[in-house]
């Protein structure tokens, strides 16, 4: 098909410019081998020599009937002793006395009444795994940043556990002897997954480079085995649709876990139906971000399922310059630079296609151990496990920590994961209709929120007037004007996520007009005689104000004035008959009133010829 829609490798900048720190070779291996050996020795050396050193004080323990008095400890060690601490429940007494007559104390404590035994207090230390790869000690902070060595001490991975890496390609190297299965090329249409990129193979040895066997360094899943699918070419580019038929074969080859360190902006719908295929058969998908440093979504990284993947520095454990963030869809973090030994040298691997890795390397270690994991499980150890706190308001979840999340994995029940936490407060504007309303007005809701908002209220002149549940980003909440006087009315919103936290808007102003003005004509007095131009008077008023009144004679404009109170004007009289005279009003809404009307009689004399 047309290759119209193309992506591209995630991977930062740095990762194009590979610096070799150092290259591989068997004198150069012998070498480091040794100095290793003998540092390892002369540290072990040092703590044998600690161990056997006498501090001034030491604490022994007393097993018996009761915990010991302190006057019983004064008496056998005569006042050089004191008790450190009792458990009642144990019977036991924990006491500190002088090193350099430790041996006599202990023989008087044990012949104190109901003491059982007493022995010097032993100490106990972490099994953390420690691989023996040559490059683990100085290069390979990230994995213990994240607690790999801690994770270790319960799995270091499964064979049954496989790994697709959809790329590049992966070219065969000794940290992945034996676990690389027979992969297939979807760039050339031909069997030979070959990396001539590079850029897969990095990703797999991240994932799964084997950990303890003496050559280059540890990946994550020692044990997992990879299945390499090519779909980017020597360039790092590739097609969606290439994509979408890696993730199908990689499902239908039994894979676990599918790692996608690559996108683009298109959300494309072959990608979302494999995607899709991949979920209904429990595959974990883990992809990259992205490197543009922006919030701009990338694919399939933002596709709902996918487990989205930044990356941060090791040190400061924040977000590198150059990696995607965004809390509605980048769901975790991990080191963004790690190293790796392939078949040319050591090298500093960096950008999102490298932390994604180290995540997907994570999740064949979680279904290692707890192989009836769904996948849905596997992100809730992941995601439920994560620091929160480093990444707050750019990553939903956290840096990802596997011992924790290993720790975690027993415990997890069948599930989707939990929402991120929520410690950020929503926000909300709202906009009132311009000008006077009457009849039912709506006022907009403008609702900012990284998580759920459960409500929003809508209050006017300081009482609610309506309240909806689970509202959209942006709603519409009617008012009902009529159920207000007329005039200025202050109107508000106040929001409600589902952490609790509660937030209100400004305040705007509603002008409310539903009544008519009143005008009241006062005089002439209905039915009297004039003979003159006489004066028409009128009272007019309106909450919001009146726009201007005319004063009526006969149907004719005889005068006016502009705003509300008293008012008046001379009505003409040149011939007899009857006069009405009528005021007419008009409010700022343009509602028109007329007031009562008087009918004189107009008597002229007669002009004499």
């Amino acid at each position: 098909m047309p290759r119209s829609r193309r992506l591209r490798a995630l991977v930062s900048r740095a990762a194009f410019q590979r610096r070799v720190a150092v290259p591989l070779g068997v004198t150069l291996l012998s070498s480091l081998t040794l100095n290793l050996t003998s540092t390892v020795n002369a540290a072990a050396d040092e703590m044998r020599r600690s161990a056997t050193a006498e501090s001034p004080l030491i604490e022994v323990v007393v097993s018996g009937d009761a915990p010991l008095s302190a006057a019983q400890v004064e008496a056998a060690t005569g006042g050089a002793g004191r008790i450190v601490d009792t458990a009642a429940e144990l019977g036991a007494t924990r006491v500190e006395v002088p090193a350099g007559a430790s041996a006599a104390a202990m023989t008087r404590i044990g012949r104190l009444g109901g003491v059982d035994d007493v022995t010097r207090d032993g100490r106990v230390q972490a099994f953390d795994t420690i691989p023996n790869d040559p490059y683990w000690a100085d290069f390979q902070e990230p994995m213990r940043a994240v607690g790999a060595p801690k994770a270790w001490d319960t799995s270091t991975g499964s064979s049954t556990v496989v790994i697709a890496v959809i790329d590049s390609g992966v070219t065969p190297t000794p940290d992945l002897a034996g676990r690389l299965l027979p992969g297939i090329d979807l760039v050339n249409d031909d069997n030979d997954p070959s990396d001539d990129a590079g850029h897969g193979t990095d990703a797999a040895l991240v994932a799964a480079a084997g950990g303890n066997d003496g050559v280059g360094t540890a990946g994550m899943c020692w044990q997992c085995r990879v299945l390499p699918i090519k779909v980017l070419d020597g360039d790092g580019s590739g097609s969606m649709y290439d994509v979408a038929e890696g993730i199908v074969y990689a499902t239908n080859q039994g894979a676990k876990v599918i790692n996608l360190s690559l996108g683009g902006p298109t959300n494309d719908p072959v990608v979302r139906s494999a995607l899709d295929f991949a979920f209904a058969h429990d595959v974990v998908v883990v992809a990259s971000a992205g490197n543009d440093g922006t919030d701009e979504r990338n694919y399939p990284a933002a596709v709902p399922g996918v487990l989205s993947v930044t990356g941060t520095t090791v040190d400061t454990r924040r977000l590198y310059p150059w990696a995607q963030r965004g809390a509605t869809w980048v769901d975790v973090a991990a080191p963004g630079c790690n190293w790796i030994a392939d078949n040319e040298g050591l090298y500093r691997f960096c950008g999102t296609s490298s932390a994604a890795p180290l995540v997907a390397g994570m999740a064949g270690l979680l279904r290692s151990a707890r192989p009836e994991a769904t996948r849905d499980m596997v992100a809730t150890a992941l995601t439920g496990s994560a620091d929160f706190s480093p990444t707050q308001g750019d990553v939903a979840y956290g840096i990802v920590d596997i011992a924790r999340a290993v720790a975690a994995m027993p415990s997890v029940v069948a599930g989707p994961p939990p929402p991120p936490p929520d410690v950020t407060q929503p926000s909300v504007t709202i906009g009132v209709p311009d000008g006077f309303n009457s009849g039912v007005a709506n006022v907009r809701l403008d609702i900012v929120e990284d998580q759920v908002i459960v409500s929003a209220a809508l209050f006017v002149g300081g009482r609610e007037v309506t309240r909806v549940e689970r509202p959209d980003r942006l709603v519409d909440l009617a008012v009902d004007t009529a159920a207000f006087p007329d005039g200025d009315h202050l109107v508000w919103a106040v929001v409600r996520d589902a952490a609790g936290h509660e937030a209100a808007s400004a305040g705007s102003i509603m002008t409310i007009d539903n009544a008519n003005p009143v005008a009241l004509l006062v005089s002439p007095t209905h039915l009297t005689t004039v003979r003159r131009p006489f004066p028409a008077r009128v009272f007019v008023a309106d909450p919001n104000g009146i726009m201007g009144t005319f004063l009526v004679a006969n149907d004719r404009i005889v005068g006016g004035f502009t705003g509300a109170g008293w008012g008046e004007a001379t009505v003409p009289v040149s011939r007899r008959g009857p006069i009405r005279v009528v005021a007419i009003t008009v409010d700022q809404a343009g509602r028109i009133s007329g007031s009562n009307s008087a009918v004189v009689s107009a008597s002229v004399g007669r002009r004499r010829r």
